[in-house]
């Protein structure tokens, strides 16, 4: 590979590099409602919460099985803050790591 190959590669794979840590430090600040203080937290929780069980309203309306968290029946503000926190939170930032 010439020189100039051999630094366009580099240069390559510094970009999709920067590019990915960006990607995630967007995602993260996403989702950052835990960060806050419990009074603004509390408030997007129930705004996402309320986002999951119209999603599952509309699941159940057209017949469809309702997705994990989205029941209003059976989901509850505990176990999904948990799922959300464990499953998505601790693994992206852990991933910046």
């Amino acid at each position: 590979m010439s020189i100039t190959g051999v630094y366009y590669h580099h240069c390559k794979t510094i970009h999709e590099s920067v590019v990915k840590v960006l990607k995630n430090v967007a995602h993260c600040a996403d989702l950052s409602n835990p960060t806050k203080a419990q009074p603004l937290y509390n408030q997007w929780v129930e705004r996402i919460m309320e986002e999951f069980f119209r999603q599952g309203d509309q699941e159940k309306a057209r017949g469809m099985d309702v997705s994990a968290m989205c029941d209003r029946q059976t989901a509850t503000v505990e176990k999904s803050q948990v799922f959300i926190l464990y499953l998505f939170i601790s693994i992206l930032f852990s991933s910046l790591d």
